[in-house]
């Protein structure tokens, strides 16, 4: 999630993790799929194969505003660290460009928020959360 998180700071945006349900949009992730699998037989050269399916939605007062599937695979590695890790850099490439969209802008920031002492006030121990971005126009 620290990467999800890298990205998000990249696209503008502030992610902040959220300990108190509020009105403002949170970021949901669905793992699906987490697969990887090895060929030994050629040790010590160790074959590695597989992927990672997740869905992330982002959702606003019980409805989702926003979601996408999201596939990373890696199908020529010598270790699963580099077979998982190349199969997130290809999801994580995918978010990044869907997180820098309108599209999401909209879903995220262009929500109207109810006025309670809550969302009025700063909260700087960071008990409620949630993503804003500043944009220019």
């Amino acid at each position: 999630m620290e990467k999800l998180k890298e990205t998000l700071a990249g696209a503008g945006y502030e992610p902040v993790e959220v300990s108190v349900p509020g009105d403002r949009p949170v970021l949901e992730c669905d793992v699906k799929r987490f697969s990887f699998r090895n060929y030994t037989w050629l040790a010590p050269l160790v074959f590695t194969w597989g992927g990672i399916d997740l869905d992330l939605r982002l959702v606003g007062q019980g409805s989702p505003l926003w979601q996408r599937s999201y596939t990373g695979k890696d199908d020529n590695s010598f270790s699963f660290s580099d077979a998982a890790n190349r199969s997130m850099e290809q999801i994580l490439e995918q978010f990044g460009r869907d997180v820098a969209s309108d599209e999401f802008f909209r879903a995220c920031c262009q929500q109207p928020v109810a006025a309670t002492p809550d969302a009025l006030t700063p909260n700087a121990l960071g008990e409620q959360q949630h993503l804003s971005r500043e944009r220019e126009e």
